[in-house]
Parts: C-alpha cells; structure tokens; sequence
C-alpha cells in the first residue's frame, strides 16, 4: 500500500509526463503548422514567379507581335509610297518627250540621233539595209533626217510607207525582218525603268529602317 506522499509524488510525475507530452504534440503540431505555412509560403513565391515569368513572355509576345505588326504596316507603307513615286516619275518622263516632241527642231534633232543610232547597230550586224518606221506626223522629220546621212549609209535606209502607232520615236527593222532596233518612246521608257527604279529606292528609301533618310 502505497504511501500517501509517494501516491501525491507518483500523480506529479504522472501529470508532469502528461505535460510534457502534451507540450511534445503542441510542439509538435506548431512545427507542422509552420512547415505547412512555410511551404505553403514557397508555393506562392513560385507560383507568382511563373506568373511573372508568364505574364513577362506573354508580354514580351504581344510586344513582339505589334512590332512585327507595326513593321509590316510601315514595310507595305513604304513599298506603296515607291511605287507612287515610281508611276510618278515615269509619268513625269512621258510628259517630258511629250514635250519634246512639240518642239519640232528638238525633235527632229532626237529623230536624226535615232535613226543613225538604230542604223548603226542593224548594218554593224551585217544586215544589207534597214527600214524605219514612224509615226505618219514624223515622216518629214525622218526623210530629212535620212537625207543628211552620209552616202553610203544613207544608200543603204528605207523609210517606210507604213506607220507605226507609237507615241514617238522610231523603229528600225533589218531588211530580212529578223532584227528589230526598238527606239519608241515607249520601249525608250520601258528599257530605263529598272534604272529608275533602283535610283528610286537607293536615293529616296535608303537608310529607311535605321533612322537615316
């Protein structure tokens, strides 16, 4: 039978225990709550980190798309205004022979270039003769032209009967017809338009793109 004293010592030690692991579980459960709460915690910081990350790109993307898109537009902008600028000069060049041909001693001077130009390159090819054509308002201009060559190329230039319908200018043709010298207005403009259009763009558009005009 145990003693009164040692029945009080052996309920302390009882109670302290129980304390003691009841403290142990309290322990216990906070250090899980914290873990819980930390890891948690980290969770957040990584899943805004990928948001970030996300939203940075997502972004990035539409940034990119509005450049690109933006490009595109000035691209389309600029090929649009040299084409403008293109129609604008030949155009330009049209009304120049235009012009030209209204004034009767320069165009009869043009005319004359022509046709020796034309009947030059036909007869160094070994052609026995050449035939011009032009328009039927031209025909005095050529005959005159024809007339002061010298003898023995003129001997060798026929000027035909039948016109030609082009705005201006000449056409000369090998006597067997297997060679054509164009010098019309029309193939005259349309042989310098490569030209015209590189000296469109290097001049007009060069530097466009790297803030320089």
């Amino acid at each position: 039978m145990a003693l009164p004293d040692q029945v009080e010592l052996l309920c302390m030690a009882v109670e302290k225990m129980a304390a003691a692991e009841v403290e142990k579980i309290v322990q216990d459960a906070r250090d899980r709550r914290d873990r819980i709460l930390q890891e948690r915690i980290e969770q957040i910081r990584r899943e805004q980190e990928e948001q970030k990350i996300y939203l940075k790109r997502r972004a990035f993307q539409d940034a990119r798309r509005k450049v690109d898109a933006a490009e595109l537009k000035a691209r389309r902008m600029v090929m649009a205004t040299r084409e403008e600028i293109f129609d604008r000069i030949m155009e330009n060049g049209r009304h120049r022979l235009q012009e030209l041909r209204e004034d009767s001693a320069a165009y009869a001077r043009l005319l004359d270039g022509l046709i020796r130009k034309a009947a030059g390159i036909i007869l160094e090819a070994g052609s026995r003769g050449v035939d011009i054509k032009c328009r039927q308002q031209d025909r005095t201009a050529a005959e005159e032209a024809i007339s002061a060559l010298p003898d023995d190329i003129r001997g060798k230039i026929t000027l035909s009967r039948e016109p030609v319908a082009i705005e201006g200018g000449i056409m000369a043709f090998s006597k067997d017809g297997k060679q054509l010298v164009d010098l019309s207005f029309e193939a005259i403009l349309k042989r310098i338009e490569p030209d015209i259009r590189a000296m469109t763009a290097d001049r007009l558009f060069k530097g466009i793109g790297t803030g320089q005009v």
